[in-house]
């Protein structure tokens, strides 16, 4: 016959004594301590990385978008103008022309088109339109930029000397290409004069990794622009993890971290440059130095948006809790003698 091998009964008032010593006072506060504690760190540390959704509209615009190579074929009209200064190389072979010194400048007219941007390394590129049918783009770094010209343009150099050239007469467009090699103190610009008929996309499904909003240096030597106010004309910020509208007011500073996992797209508009992102960003701040406004969310505001939070049951949950506790408490001071 089998043993009975089984372990003999805990008895009752070992179980009691267990329980009342969890919940003694001194556990208890240990308890409560913890759960502030745990509650004030969701509250003042956020998320490493928050979705965001933004539209607005500005003067100006810094990116880096590495590597860069992208076909534009943006028409500027029949009467464009294109002044390139401070580029490092210059490529007139597709007209035939004679040499010129590019430390000269670039004055293009005629009907032109903007052709191809590229950008290497994690080079910056600057964006900004001081008028609704200007265009400016500054080149900090290893990039080129080529200008698709009609080959009855007129080209000059920056003081107005004119360039021959002896282009293939059965063709009749041609390609300029201005090379910045990144290695000037000063940065390369093209400024785009034209003929504003209606929007038009500069670019579009670009992964960008930085994105500032910043005027330009020739508007803040020009206007003498305040440190804090920034290029910025209105817009719409949706933080995403916790369902947040943010209104852009005029003016508005806005700092953004590292980009990721986004896709952004811009847009010459008659009221300023169009910019549309969406993606993973590693800080959010609004507002100028000394009054910045943190929007990156804290772990409490992300799990009160949560699908939990929105239906009560976050808060429930801790107020059942907290209850049970209490009711507990009071279970083990009756069993005291």
């Amino acid at each position: 016959m089998t043993p009975d091998v089984r372990q003999p009964p805990v008895p009752r008032g070992l179980l009691q004594r267990a329980a009342l010593s969890i919940l003694s006072d001194r556990a208890i506060v240990v308890i409560v301590t913890v759960a502030v504690v745990a509650t004030a760190l969701a509250a003042t540390m956020r998320l490493a990385w928050a979705g965001i959704d933004l539209t607005l509209t500005t003067a100006a615009l810094t990116f880096v978008a590495a590597p860069l190579e992208r076909e534009i074929d943006l028409p500027l009209g029949q009467n464009a103008v294109a002044t390139a200064n401070d580029f490092s190389d210059l490529d007139l072979s597709s007209l035939n022309c004679d040499p010129a010194n590019i430390a000269d400048g670039l004055r293009l007219s005629g009907p032109l088109s903007l052709a191809r941007l590229n950008a290497v390394g994690g080079a910056p590129i600057e964006v900004s339109q001081p008028a609704p049918n200007a265009l400016d783009i500054t080149l900090s770094g290893e990039s080129s930029v080529a200008i698709g010209v009609d080959t009855q343009a007129t080209l000059n150099t920056g003081d107005g000397r004119p360039i021959v050239c002896r282009p293939d007469p059965t063709s009749r467009r041609a390609v300029i290409l201005l090379i910045a090699d990144g290695r000037a103190v000063i940065a390369a610009t093209l400024r785009l004069s034209f003929e504003f008929t209606g929007p038009i996309q500069l670019l579009k499904d670009v992964r960008m990794s930085s994105l500032e909003f910043v005027e330009s240096d020739l508007a803040r030597a020009q206007e003498r622009v305040p440190l804090f106010r920034s290029p910025i004309h209105g817009g719409m910020l949706r933080m995403l993890d916790v369902s947040q509208n943010v209104d852009l007011r005029e003016r508005e500073p806005l700092r953004l971290g590292r980009l990721r996992e986004g896709t952004s797209a811009l847009t010459v508009t008659k009221s300023g440059l169009l910019v549309q992102f969406v993606g993973a960003v590693s800080s959010v701040n609004i507002g100028p130095e000394g009054f910045t406004r943190n929007l990156q969310p804290t772990w409490l505001a992300y799990a009160r948006a949560s699908d939990m939070g929105q239906i009560g049951g976050l808060w429930t949950a801790a107020a059942a809790t907290l209850g049970a506790l209490w009711k507990a408490r009071a279970w083990a001071h009756a069993q005291r003698p």
